[in-house]
């Protein structure tokens, strides 16, 4: 079993994809890489990607809603079921990229007492902290639709976050086998507005034998009230450096390309690939 794998959800831009998992078989030469694309959205060239499980057929998806979560556990899916199957799983978009050398990832995560690391916060009508939680009572607590009796968090509790994590096999594990369930949940956020940012952790924050840590292992940068995080530029260097995050995101070379030149020098520079 490899300790680590990657798994891609992309619809956009095939050169930042291309050049993130160049990056990635640099410094993880032997790290299973799953990438569920929306050819739909755009055309990519599977074959100028070797190494990459593509999982077809794909599945058209859309921004934040219930598709996008059937493609993320379709590449789960397929990433259990690999023969070289790997303990930890990054999930990642193509605008993301590391910022820490292999050698650093992987001493982390050895040593990790955790089975993922996912941005999650509670989500609690009668204990709002922040207007982000009232958004997301407004979203996930919403009156009952059709065929609905009422919402799924009287015997469990409503968990909200960003979706990108680090997830232990035995975590990637419970999302698939909870997903093909069906269960109260699934059906409940299959109605919901933006349920990829509930549904994850609603799944791996209820499971008693699964322990989450809140921090996501990301920098990311967010205006207030802003629908996307910042693209990160060479202004953000010194931060990025000083991050004890793994993986960055957003990069847009449109925007600046000179920080993922930079980062991608410096890990080669610094970086051991890890040839195990």
């Amino acid at each position: 079993m490899n300790e680590i794998g990657f798994l891609l959800l992309t619809y956009s831009r095939p050169a930042s994809i291309a050049r993130l998992v160049r990056r990635l078989q640099r410094s993880f030469p032997n790290a299973p890489i799953v990438c569920h694309h929306d050819f739909g959205q755009c055309p990519l060239l599977r074959n100028e990607l070797p190494g990459v499980k593509f999982v077809w057929p794909y599945l058209p998806t859309s921004w934040n809603g219930f598709d996008t979560i059937e493609a993320v556990f379709l590449a789960l899916k397929t990433m259990i079921e690999l023969p070289n199957s790997p303990e930890w799983t990054v999930v990642l978009s193509g605008a993301d990229f590391p910022i820490k050398p292999a050698s650093e990832i992987l001493r982390v995560l050895a040593n990790s007492p955790f089975d993922g690391y996912m941005h999650h916060e509670p989500v609690d009508p009668s204990n709002i902290r922040r207007p982000w939680q009232l958004v997301c009572v407004g979203r996930y607590f919403r009156p009952p639709l059709a065929g609905e009796v009422g919402h799924p968090f009287s015997e469990r509790r409503c968990f909200a976050g960003e979706g990108w994590s680090t997830l232990r096999r035995i975590a990637v594990k419970r999302l698939v086998e909870r997903h093909q369930e069906n269960g109260e949940v699934t059906r409940w956020f299959r109605r919901c507005e933006i349920p990829g940012e509930a549904y994850f952790q609603t799944i791996l924050l209820n499971e008693r034998d699964i322990a989450i840590h809140g921090d996501p292992l990301r920098f990311i940068e967010w205006r207030e009230n802003a629908a996307h995080p910042n693209t990160l530029t060479m202004e953000h260097w010194p931060r990025l450096m000083s991050s004890h995050a793994h993986f960055a995101r957003k990069f847009d070379p449109l925007v600046d390309a000179e920080i993922i030149d930079r980062l991608d020098e410096w890990l080669d520079a610094t970086d051991v690939p890890h040839n195990r």
